[in-house]
């Protein structure tokens, strides 16, 4: 019995080491080709400097090619947690040449960006590739997705052992994965020696003055170190707002993309400057070997953010590394230590506090500078992963275990869902959204709950727009529309009215509720509220026996039959309780034209003209008014070409409301 064990476990150990070889010599060659290529991009940037006047359009051109073919590549690395960590999405094999892509044109023409997160995007995709293709089951496919995040880390960075360690570590804050510790190792350690046969030497470096181990030198290595962690969690808080920002100011990404590339265009000429864009590597040698600017890690910090937030292509790791040897630089002169030791300390410990990842980090440590002065490079790593909190430039990285024993965090939650979840829930009453093309917020996103949720909101002037959408599993995004209710409502100005969605999770995910400004350069003030559901003007909804419903069938306009009705109204207020069933079908309010004899014209009394009604039961109060002595009419059409729809329609009379007067705040309830 003990022997066929022992065959079990010698046949996985051997096709572990098989698929971990295969992946190390792929990855390797296509970071190869990578990384000389980012040498060739970073020479011709240097040489013909106008080059980055067209940063702009390479970040229309990078966020076209993903909005064309990347779907959920356009998550980088966080899909590659996502799935390490067992979640159901797709790493197609299209994210190794998009992030490819991406990445080179970043560089080429001026973006501040990295490239571990490229190295790993390409090595995770072409592993998941392999599992795919040979079939294998969810935790082989686990593993051999950590393969190629080992092999790519390491062939980027020419460090096979931080490599290994790194595709363990990463995916799970407080938890390493050993049982994928040997094929990490193989994929880490061929993938290395593959890009070095093919002629790349990585950057390694020399610690001019170590600092003397006494108890002052430790305790000043404490308190960079502290700072080391706090400027990690500044620059991964930063990065996240930014691309908040981003997102929610420009509804196209493309545009996004272009306005980004503006600000880093503005941001080179006004600090007058170049050593921010790019890799900035010769700030990482001026750091160690002699003195740099005192804001040079300030200046590379915002420079990344602002790239990455405007959704250029790029790994975060490299600058970190700029920010963590300028910044260490600067406090070796203010602490009256050595600046060059310091400068390395500081490279290794903002990367240990930005990607949690503290033992990868320390042996990271280890084979860029030696192990002299290790207990100094231990103590950096462990003290600054404490102080960068529960924050982390991977969002999609879980909580294993907490940081902290005396805070009660949640475990198995991610990063990003821990950050969402300590933001308030209530939503601000007063805000203004921008237009489209100016810079600030011009959506906002509304909290929202399983079930029939109620928002009372008033709109300024026109372009408000409510859209409702479900999450679509292919692209890992909130693209479907929902299973309930309309994708689109559109808010009417000056009025105070409350607007119903039928919130329902779909593929495990909540819909999304985002109200947007569509207009491109009018800033539209909104006052918004929620409306609890057991608020009365959910009691004072009647309810009405379906006996009572009229029924009418609808033809398409390109048919034989009637394609709308008039509902019988009077002049003033009007509720109608309407079910649609096969479509959306319109209901129009229309006053009379005197000039023409018809009823052209839209409400004179501020009403809506036209509302779409999606299937399902809705409420619908309507204030008739009149016009040239003429009373208001409301029709209800079937816009649609061939389909027929039925609808079932009652008009309630005031004796049948308990309290009419609650009624006229209710525009519209969905069931």
């Amino acid at each position: 019995m003990k022997s066929i064990k022992l065959l079990h476990t010698l046949k996985d150990i051997s096709k572990y080491i098989l698929i971990g070889s295969i992946i190390g010599v792929l990855v390797g060659i296509i970071n190869a080709v990578f990384l000389k290529s980012l040498e060739y991009v970073s020479e011709s940037r240097i040489h013909y400097p106008w080059i980055i006047f067209f940063l702009p359009l390479a970040g229309v051109f990078v966020s076209f090619i993903y909005i064309k073919f990347g779907k959920n590549s356009i998550k980088g690395n966080n899909l590659i947690l996502e799935k390490i960590n067992q979640e159901d999405v797709t790493v197609p094999l299209r994210m190794a040449p998009l992030v490819f892509i991406g990445t080179v044109l970043t560089h080429l023409f001026g973006g501040s960006a990295g490239r571990e997160g490229t190295g790993v995007q390409m090595g995770g995709s072409i592993a998941n590739w392999i599992s795919q293709t040979l079939k294998l089951n969810k935790q082989d496919s686990r593993i051999i997705l950590m393969n190629g995040v080992s092999s790519g880390f390491a062939a980027v960075f020419g460090t096979p052992l931080a490599g290994t360690v790194f595709g363990l570590e990463v995916a799970v804050l407080g938890f390493m994965s050993y049982e994928a510790i040997i094929p990490c190792f193989i994929a880490a350690y061929i993938g290395n020696a593959v890009t070095g046969l093919l002629g790349l030497n990585h950057s390694h470096y020399a610690i001019q003055n170590y600092i003397g181990i006494t108890p002052i030198n430790f305790f000043k290595i404490i308190l960079a170190a502290i700072v080391f962690g706090l400027v990690s969690r500044t620059f991964s808080k930063l990065t996240h707002k930014l691309k908040d920002l981003f997102n929610s100011s420009f509804e196209n990404a493309m545009v996004k993309s272009f306005i980004g590339g503006i600000i880093i265009i503005v941001l080179v000429y006004a600090v007058d400057s170049r050593d921010y864009i790019g890799l900035s590597l010769p700030l990482i040698k001026e750091s160690i070997g002699g003195h740099v600017s005192p804001f040079a890690f300030a200046w590379k910090l915002i420079f990344t953010s602002i790239t990455l937030g405007a959704g250029f292509q790029g790994g975060e790791v490299t600058p970190l590394f700029v920010i963590g040897s300028t910044l260490g630089n600067f406090l070796g002169d203010l602490l009256s230590i050595s600046p060059s030791h310091l400068a390395a300390l500081g490279l290794i410990g903002v990367f240990a506090g930005a990607t949690n990842t503290p033992i990868a980090s320390f042996i990271l440590g280890v084979e860029l500078f030696g192990g002299t002065g290790i207990e100094f490079l231990f103590a950096t790593c462990a003290v600054s992963y404490f102080f960068s909190g529960h924050t982390g430039i991977y969002s999609s990285q879980k909580i294993g275990r907490s940081k902290y024993s005396l805070r009660d965090i949640p475990t198995n939650i991610t990063l990003g869902n821990l950050s969402r979840k300590k933001k308030s829930h209530v939503l601000k009453t007063d805000f203004r959204l921008t237009g489209q093309l100016q810079f600030g917020k011009s959506s906002v996103e509304l909290p929202v709950t399983h079930g029939l949720n109620l928002f009372r909101i008033k709109s300024s002037m026109k372009g408000l727009i409510l859209n409702h959408h479900s999450f679509n599993p292919d692209g890992a995004s909130w693209n479907s529309p929902p299973l309930a209710g309309k994708e689109k409502l559109i808010i009417s100005p000056n009025c105070d009215e409350i607007y119903a969605v039928q919130v329902n999770e779909v593929y495990g995910k909540l819909d999304k509720v985002v109200l947007v400004n569509s207009n491109l350069f009018l800033d539209i003030k909104v006052n918004c509220t929620i409306v609890e559901n057991s608020s009365e003007e959910i009691t004072k909804v009647p309810t009405i026996n379906d006996d009572d419903l009229t029924t009418k069938k609808l033809s398409g306009q390109f048919k034989w039959g009637t394609s709308s009705f008039e509902l019988e109204s009077n002049i003033g207020i009007n509720i109608y309780r309407i079910c649609v069933l096969g479509n959306t079908i319109r209901l129009n309010h229309s006053s009379y034209n005197a000039d023409g004899h018809f009823y052209s014209l839209p409400p004179q009394n501020g009403q809506i003209a036209h509302r779409d009604l999606s299937v399902g039961t809705h409420v619908v109060t309507v204030d008739i008014g009149t016009s040239y002595g003429e009373k208001d009419i409301i029709t209800i059409v079937n816009g649609h070409f061939f389909e027929d729809i039925e609808i079932q329609y009652k008009k309630i009379n005031d004796e049948e409301l308990d309290d009419s007067e609650e009624m006229d705040d209710l525009e519209e309830i969905v069931d």
